[in-house]
């Protein structure tokens, strides 16, 4: 493993240990641990962020978007609620940016992947690339009480969407069709 690897991997651990996450599993540290202490939560989100800074002058990576996923108390959140933060940075798109864009992207990346329950249901969920960048499933509850899942994207998991945004929409079979139907009109 490179240097420049061996820091994105400890960005990612402290990524994860600042939000109370177990950095090998992903899941919720439970209990009260010495892990859990908010001095020690702002020490992991602080060495991060200078991981990440040093990160990105190693790489020569300007972000193209002006999108701040690493300031503290940044949540992890669903693609959804991603897509609607690159809206707001990316208005001039003509068509805005669509979900079904990054799920793409990450399918086609290997950060996502298609499986079939036994129950017939399809369901798009992380594979172990994805899970190693931050994006893990959550269970949560309807306001019926039922039970559902979703897959929720770390503020690393953000920073990777982010960073490779203009792959994204260059890779777009929605975006490549609609050039070629438009050329051809």
């Amino acid at each position: 493993m490179n240097e420049l690897a061996m820091m994105k991997r400890a960005q990612l651990y402290m990524d994860l240990l600042s939000q109370q996450k177990d950095p090998f599993s992903g899941k919720e540290l439970e209990g009260d641990t010495v892990l859990t202490n908010e001095r020690l939560l702002r020490c992991f989100r602080f060495v991060s962020q200078i991981l990440q800074q040093t990160i990105n002058e190693k790489e020569g990576s300007a972000q193209s978007v002006p999108l701040d996923v690493r300031s503290p108390g940044i949540k992890d959140l669903p693609l959804s609620q991603i897509t609607q933060k690159l809206r707001s940075c990316t208005e001039d798109l003509t068509p805005p940016l669509e979900t079904s864009e990054l799920t793409e992207w990450l399918l086609l990346s290997g950060y996502l992947k298609r499986i079939v329950r036994e129950d017939g249901a399809h369901r798009i969920i992380p594979t172990d690339s994805g899970k190693a960048c931050g994006i893990y499933r959550a269970e949560r509850r309807r306001r019926d009480g039922r039970l559902y899942h979703l897959n929720l994207f770390t503020p690393n998991a953000q920073n990777l969407i982010q960073e490779h945004l203009q792959e994204i929409l260059q890779q777009s079979s929605r975006r490549i069709f609609q050039g070629k139907k438009s050329s051809s009109e």
